[in-house]
């Protein structure tokens, strides 16, 4: 019973805010994930129901109802943000809400024109890294992505940016994949990585393809695919780390870059990536 209306309730939050947040404006990423936050039962629950019973208003039992569906609709609230990643890209893709976005971005833009530029494909936390490293060295880059707010945002701003799938090869085409210099595939996703680098490959024999790997055992058949340089997040992390912690041990600068190079070569060039780690030899 309590789960039945756990859910209902829960529900009907979740889209009742999601709906306001569009309304006001809000993007659908931030507002499926504000929609999700906000969709548990609040805490001030407990005051009402408390002053409910103590007026009389309730019984007993109602107040033991509404307890126990606040405390479960509490308990959710973090499972209902794990699935975030999951019912964002859900919402993103309703006819409506879609068409609504796109009428703000130029789907027709063309970047053909360019010369020696960059294509980055993914505008996440890594792909905006690199777009404001480009930019503030005036190196030419164009963006693809597949959120239409982003997109229209870099759009607004002056940033070349195209809206579609980095493994079709029409929107390869208009970013100007033919003339580019080097191609970033930033966004995490191994499948997206390899047909983007198999495609721009064919389109152009002599561009350079970065990608990014989920994980080691995938950086090999990356590689094949045509990608000229692989990078692993987590590893890249990993040595993040030993650098501040050899520094903090009196290591001089000089052999942690060492120690960091020797790691980092082994890591990208040894097949047996698992004993990356173990030792410095």
């Amino acid at each position: 019973m309590i789960g039945v209306v756990v859910m209902v309730l829960v529900t009907g939050k979740f889209l009742a805010s999601l709906v306001g947040y569009f309304v006001s404006g809000v993007g659908p990423v931030v507002a499926t994930k504000a929609a999700l936050l906000t969709a548990q039962i609040g805490e001030f629950s407990f005051v009402l129901a408390s002053i409910g019973l103590s007026d009389a208003i309730i019984d007993d039992d109602q107040y033991s109802l509404i307890l126990g569906i606040a405390l479960a609709s509490t308990l959710l609230s973090p499972l209902l943000l794990m699935a975030d990643p999951f019912i964002s890209p859900v919402i993103q893709r309703l006819p409506y809400l879609r068409d609504h976005m796109l009428a703000s971005v130029d789907r027709e833009a063309s970047y053909g024109e360019m010369q020696d530029h960059v294509i980055i494909c993914g505008y996440g936390r890594v792909g905006e890294a690199l777009a404001e490293t480009l930019i503030r060295r005036q190196l030419q880059s164009v963006v693809i992505d597949m959120n239409p707010a982003e997109v229209q945002d870099l759009q607004s701003r002056g940033v070349p940016a195209l809206y579609g799938d980095s493994t079709a090869e029409p929107v390869l085409h208009r970013a100007g994949v033919e003339q580019a210099r080097i191609i970033a595939v930033t966004v995490p996703n191994t499948i997206v990585a390899l047909r983007t680098s198999r495609i721009a490959k064919e389109l152009n024999p002599n561009l350079e393809i970065v990608v990014r790997a989920g994980r080691a055992m995938e950086m090999q058949g990356l590689r094949v695919a045509g990608a000229s340089d692989v990078v692993q997040p987590e590893f890249e992390a990993g040595l993040e780390f030993m650098q501040h912690v050899l520094r903090h041990q009196g290591v001089s600068a000089l052999e942690t870059r060492e120690i960091v190079d020797r790691r980092r070569h082994r890591f990208y060039q040894d097949d047996t990536r698992a004993l990356a780690f173990r030792d410095d030899a």
